[in-house]
């Protein structure tokens, strides 16, 4: 019985650690790239965020063409529709997603978190970068 016991309280002992090890990587990699990158989301700076971006000399645009299928309520209560979206880089098509969840909204708020801008600025050499997070 004692046996089982001191492998039961091992057991409960690896797995706990475990899971703070990983929460203590995470918290580390944060705090590391906060310290590298000043990170803006475009999504998140106002309601209605333009799907139109002009970065420098390159121009990102996305859009969507609606599917067939009617529009539904999903659990948080928005209309949906699903969509084609399509990423455009200087008028090239680069990417796109099918039968994505479109919002009935204005702007890049509409692709909800599947399609984001980011402006990311690096601390250090005080560069400026674009990314679309998809």
């Amino acid at each position: 019985m004692q046996r089982y016991t001191k492998l039961f309280i091992s057991g409960i002992l690896l797995v706990v650690l475990s899971i703070q090890n990983d929460m203590f990587k995470e918290f580390i990699y944060q705090w590391e790239i906060d310290q590298k990158y000043k990170i803006t989301e475009i999504n998140e700076m106002y309601a209605g965020a333009p799907t139109s971006y002009q970065f420098g000399s390159t121009r990102i645009d996305t859009f969507h063409i609606t599917n067939d299928e009617p529009p539904f309520r999903d659990p948080w209560d928005n209309i949906i529709n699903l969509a084609d979206v399509y990423i455009k880089i200087d008028g090239e098509n680069k990417e796109v997603l099918k039968n994505f969840p479109v919002q009935m909204d204005e702007g890049l708020n509409q692709y909800s978190h599947y399609v984001s801008y980011w402006l990311i600025h690096n601390k250090k050499t005080t560069e400026d970068s674009f990314a679309i997070v998809i």
